[in-house]
């Protein structure tokens, strides 16, 4: 017997399951080497083991294993299914974030500007460029030679002074030398601000 049953084979299938680490419906990945398909143990008394490769960064996974017992005409008996608990594939990349921190006067008609980059990643960003915009004038741009995961740093420009219904705009990367978890935080923009003295 198999499975308790008067059966006369016992067969199992593997299948890989995802969805996004923050949440969602799980989804069957398709096209895994070994998965998806029904195995014959040679015994009831069985460790089965089958590895997976090449899996996405941010997204959670679980393996549901079917069993199914069969008589000796090959009809479905009985089946039983069991799910593992999910594995997290977190994203470790660095991921740059803005906030302006404001405008101080200088003399002769100068301003500084600050913005404080965070690296709010789970690595290292290494070099990078931050670049500033007053209106359609892009300034040079400033360098970080590095900035370590959940650091951050605060990044000046000195420039003409912005006039009242400017725009200033910011951006982390400037360059696109960094390969992030999340590009949409490398910019921030905000309206000329009132200078602090």
């Amino acid at each position: 017997m198999a499975g308790g049953l008067n059966a006369a084979a016992i067969e199992l299938r593997f299948d890989l399951f995802s969805r996004p680490v923050s949440g969602g419906a799980w989804t069957l990945v398709k096209g895994v080497p070994k998965f998806g398909i029904w195995d014959r143990p040679h015994s009831t008394a069985v460790v089965w083991s089958k590895s997976v490769g090449g899996l996405s960064m941010g997204q959670s996974y679980r393996v549901v294993v079917t069993h199914r017992w069969l008589s000796k005409r090959g009809s479905v008996m009985r089946t039983a299914v069991i799910a593992s608990p999910s594995c997290d594939q977190v994203d470790a990349r660095p991921d740059l974030a803005l906030s302006f921190v404001g405008a101080r006067s200088l003399s002769g008609g100068k301003t500084r500007y600050s913005v404080l980059v965070r690296n709010v990643g789970m690595t290292a960003a290494s070099g990078f460029s931050v670049g500033m915009r007053i209106n359609s004038l892009e300034l040079p741009t400033a360098r970080v030679v590095s900035l370590g995961a959940h650091k951050s740093t605060l990044v000046t420009f000195v420039a003409a002074s912005c006039t009242a219904g400017s725009t200033l705009r910011f951006e982390a990367d400037f360059s696109k030398e960094v390969d992030e978890l999340n590009e949409g935080n490398n910019v921030v923009g905000t309206a000329c601000p009132t200078m602090g003295g």
